[in-house]
């Protein structure tokens, strides 16, 4: 199921997916304007 199927505007999402997805992830959120990309390892920690 495509991810912006499931949210709607003002949801906050986790996505968890593995390390050598990294790069898509952040791709997918760089060219949609409405997304914002949080580095997680900040509440990680």
């Amino acid at each position: 199921m495509p991810i912006l199927s499931v949210i709607q505007p003002g949801d906050r999402v986790v996505v968890m997916m593995g390390q050598g997805h990294e790069y898509l992830l952040r791709e997918f959120v760089r060219l949609n304007p409405n997304l914002i990309y949080v580095d997680p390892l900040g509440y990680l920690k």
